[in-house]
């Protein structure tokens, strides 16, 4: 299911979801994840609680894969993969060399309670390891 274009919501508590219909919503795991999918400037509309109610809650949206993430007070830097997975990058030689000089403006800095939605895999060692091009042009789907 693509979510591209899709309506962001806040109901005035801090959880935020994306409606996909009037009766589909997927729960969004951290706000700051919000940009890689819909931009820097991300429109909302605050719906009613009643409205939410009414709607499924069917899958979660986590961080888009071909962006790099790190967490809250932690030094690790990884690039998210499908299927909730993060790869490890060994140092910033490496990141340089797969992002280019601004790698670390590109970063997303998540909530450390959002650990658990991930698995971590093997560590990028070598820029050639990643195909950005690639990983970035994945349909946006739930994963």
């Amino acid at each position: 299911m693509f979510i591209a274009n899709r309506m962001k919501v806040r109901t005035g508590t801090k959880k935020w979801w994306v409606m996909l219909s009037d009766t589909a919503r997927i729960a969004v795991s951290d706000s700051a994840i919000l940009p890689a999918w819909y931009g820097k400037t991300p429109g909302v509309k605050v719906v009613s609680m009643a409205t939410l109610k009414k709607s499924k809650e069917i899958g979660t949206l986590t961080a888009r894969p071909g962006t790099l993430v790190k967490f809250q007070n932690k030094s690790a830097v990884y690039f998210v993969s499908a299927g909730r997975t993060l790869r490890p990058i060994v140092n910033g030689a490496v990141a340089e060399a797969t992002f280019g000089s601004n790698w670390t403006k590109q970063i997303t800095t998540l909530n450390p309670n959002q650990r658990n939605s991930y698995k971590i895999i093997e560590n990028v060692t070598a820029a050639n390891q990643i195909d950005i091009n690639l990983a970035q042009s994945w349909p946006a789907r739930l994963q």
